[in-house]
């Protein structure tokens, strides 16, 4: 079992002597920092034998989530910035949080109000899965089908605990940027089993996905085309019974 400690990046050398594992820092205080002090941040972060394996706090209170100042585009403006901020800085797992920027102005729907956390959960959800983030509130808030085109990044057994909490399907290809990237048929045939032997297991809750741009990724489709064999073999419910 790991112990972390939510505290800032400045005293991440403090917490590793007093032998933490690792730190908790806001995303809010990632986000807001100019250049030079973000790099600061990550000469700290890359100097330390911990990391910031996860962040809490995700939106600032001005930032409104719900209301009639809701502004969506802002709003995944914002996470790129700062998604793009924490990954650098060894994220993992993103604490929704922002009870500031979650509550509900006065004399506006409750109903409303939660339909714009759902779509703004969305589109956290769709960003956070560009740097391999995981957001376990997006579950709680909704959001049944996430999408992954790193699934080892996260842990597949990790990927597989939270479908023993909730009602989530996972849309994940054989890992893009390091089972793929081995260019080993093998390696790739037995992730395209396991994804379907701990998130599928016959019975729903796993979309096998194939990632389309395979140049951008330096791949011959070839790599991808021996994980589609195997999720059309294996990937039949006798082989589950």
């Amino acid at each position: 079992m790991k112990i972390g400690v939510c505290t800032g990046v400045e005293n991440i050398k403090k917490m590793e002597d007093i032998g933490f594992d690792y730190i908790e820092p806001s995303v809010v205080s990632i986000a807001k920092m100019n250049d030079e002090e973000f790099n600061a941040a990550m000469n700290l972060v890359d100097g330390s034998n911990i990391k910031c394996e996860a962040f809490n706090v995700l939106f600032p209170g001005n930032i409104r989530l719900t209301g009639p100042e809701v502004d969506e585009g802002g709003i995944k403006d914002y996470l790129e910035r700062a998604f793009a901020r924490v990954s650098r800085l060894g994220a993992k797992v993103i604490v929704f949080g922002s009870g500031g920027a979650r509550k509900i102005p006065d004399g506006w729907s409750r109903e409303e109000a939660w339909k714009q956390l759902v779509r703004i959960a969305r589109i956290a959800g769709d960003v956070a899965a560009e740097y391999g983030l995981t957001i376990p509130g997006l579950i709680e808030a909704g959001i049944d089908l996430l999408q992954f085109d790193q699934p080892t990044l996260h842990g597949i057994d990790t990927l597989a605990s939270y479908q023993e909490k909730a009602k989530i399907t996972f849309w994940c290809p054989v890992d893009i940027q390091i089972t793929l990237q081995t260019r080993d048929e093998e390696k790739i045939r037995a992730e395209a089993r396991e994804l379907l032997d701990k998130l599928w297991k016959g019975r729903g809750g796993f979309i096998a996905g194939y990632y389309s741009d395979n140049a951008s990724i330096g791949l011959d489709p070839k790599w991808q085309e021996y994980a589609c064999d195997e999720f059309v073999k294996r990937g039949r419910r006798e082989n589950y019974v």
